[in-house]
């Protein structure tokens, strides 16, 4: 799951992370440690915090405080552990044509800045959109009244609703885990689950006094529960997500570049939204290229084009940005707003793509200066609503 950018997977990636960013790193160990050691459920607070507490330390734990990558697989697996059994219950399976899946989500979240209302940052919800979809979770339900609501979205405002805090030591013996629930709702399937997550003290210290730097450790469950029906009709769903071209003779003229991009749109619904009028605009302005794949993951498209013989992956990646720009400002124009796959007021049009772009100040710099930034108007910054385009390979065929 190297293709995160918010959040480590691994146990070595993530203490790596910890002791290069961290500050006074004692705060580290002992928080990692406690979890580590610690056994769910604990102690249950009025305020919804999961206190575990400070145990003796076993013969077989010693090495915890002092190894952090073996103490951040334990306390790992004690939050999938409670990811797994705590929190909402999927509901109940009345007949064999339903299924259900469960999968996790589990690491280290290294920049965890919420806006005043707790959204999650652009680069939790592009990542939580890239979880989803690679475990066949689907990223868009349709609603009753026939729109679409983005998954990935709504499962960032539950889970990220809190921030679990950093109780002061003398309120509590052990670390606080927070354990929010959701529970999302669709004709024919129901996404639900759990994220347990607790705050790891950076131990960082600024202008001579200590500040609140932080990550956060967590485990995310997320269960799909479906039927038949829904999953033959989103099978058919997703096959129109991805475009192969038929198999042609790349070099029978010359040397020809096969340029791979990705296109990393704001919201999921815009990367589906804009698939057909993205290949269509390209295949009409640029006939001499020839788009050999095109495949929506979340957020992201990836785009293989084969060049005509003497153009380079520079150009490519220039002459796709272009149409791009064309196609995002086509979709998210005023009387044809697709964000959320229904037409929008210019209201609502603000204020989801302010949620979803979250464009906030950390958690530190909010505490600082006690306000938010005010965000620009959409319509007036074209960076708001024009994708980022990047080129991931290129390759020569001889």
């Amino acid at each position: 799951m190297a293709w995160f950018s918010s959040i480590l997977n691994g146990a070595g990636n993530a203490a790596s992370w910890l002791v290069s960013n961290s500050g006074l790193i004692n705060g580290v160990l002992e928080t990692v440690g406690t979890v580590a050691r610690g056994k769910l459920p604990g102690t249950v607070t009025t305020e919804g915090y999961v206190i575990v507490e400070n145990t003796d330390i076993s013969e077989e734990d010693s090495d915890c405080e002092e190894n952090l990558v073996k103490g951040f697989k334990k306390a790992t697996i004690t939050l999938e552990k409670a990811a797994l059994q705590g929190g909402a219950n999927p509901p109940p399976m009345p007949s064999s044509k339903i299924s259900r899946e469960s999968v996790i989500l589990s690491g280290l979240w290294t920049n965890p800045g919420l806006s005043l209302t707790g959204t999650a940052t652009p680069e939790m919800y592009k990542d939580m959109g890239k979880f989803l979809a690679e475990n066949n979770i689907p990223t868009e339900l349709k609603t009753s009244r026939g729109g679409m609501e983005d998954v990935s979205r709504h499962i960032c405002a539950a889970i990220f609703a809190d921030a679990p805090g950093i109780p002061e030591a003398s309120e509590i013996d052990g670390v606080a885990i927070k354990m929010p629930t959701f529970e999302i709702k669709g004709d024919g399937c129901t996404i639900s689950g759990t994220h347990a997550y607790y705050s790891i003290p950076l131990g960082k210290r600024r202008e001579g006094s200590a500040c609140d730097d932080q990550a956060w450790h967590g485990a995310v469950r997320v269960t799909k529960t479906t039927t038949e029906a829904f999953d033959a009709e989103h099978r058919k769903e997703m096959k129109k997500d991805f475009f192969v071209a038929q198999n042609v003779e790349m070099a029978s003229v010359g040397p020809r570049w096969v340029v791979t991009c990705q296109v990393d749109w704001r919201t999921i619904s815009l990367a589906r939204n804009s698939r057909d009028k993205l290949k269509a605009e390209f295949e009409k302005n640029h006939p001499t290229y020839k788009i050999l794949h095109l495949g929506v993951a979340g957020q992201s498209q990836t785009i293989k084009i084969q060049a005509p013989e003497g153009d380079m992956p520079a150009k490519v990646r220039a002459l796709l940005n272009k149409v791009v720009t064309i196609v995002a400002h086509s979709v998210t124009k005023p009387g044809n707003q697709t964000i959320t796959g229904e037409p929008l007021s210019d209201s609502m049009l603000s204020a989801h793509v302010r949620s979803v772009l979250n464009l906030v100040v950390s958690e530190t710099e909010r505490k600082l200066t006690g306000q938010m930034l005010e965000p620009e108007d959409e319509k007036d910054d074209p960076t708001l609503q024009t994708p980022e385009v990047t080129v991931t390979n290129s390759t020569l065929v001889i």
